[in-house]
């Protein structure tokens, strides 16, 4: 049985939480820019996200609907890549 190094839970685990740590704030910036957005805009698309990040299409589709499931945003009748604030 092969044994760990005795560091590999400190080396691992600070790297583990700084990447969540960093995720959560790159989450936290798209959802700031997005708010923004929608500061002047009634609804948001994916074409949007994918413009103002830079990101494609699968991406901003992910972004989207993480925001969905976090209760932020709402997908509007009949068109399944439109979101408007939820607090509407």
């Amino acid at each position: 049985m092969c044994s760990k190094h005795p560091y590999f839970d400190l080396i691992f685990s600070d790297h583990t939480e700084t990447a969540a740590s960093e995720e959560t704030g790159k989450s936290e910036r798209r959802w700031r820019e997005i708010e923004r957005f929608l500061q002047t805009h009634d609804v948001v698309q994916s074409t949007d996200v994918r413009a103002v990040f830079g990101v494609s299409e699968a991406t901003a589709g992910r972004i989207l609907n993480g925001l969905v499931a976090s209760g932020m945003l709402l997908p509007t009748e009949g068109d399944d890549k439109t979101y408007r604030l939820a607090a509407q």
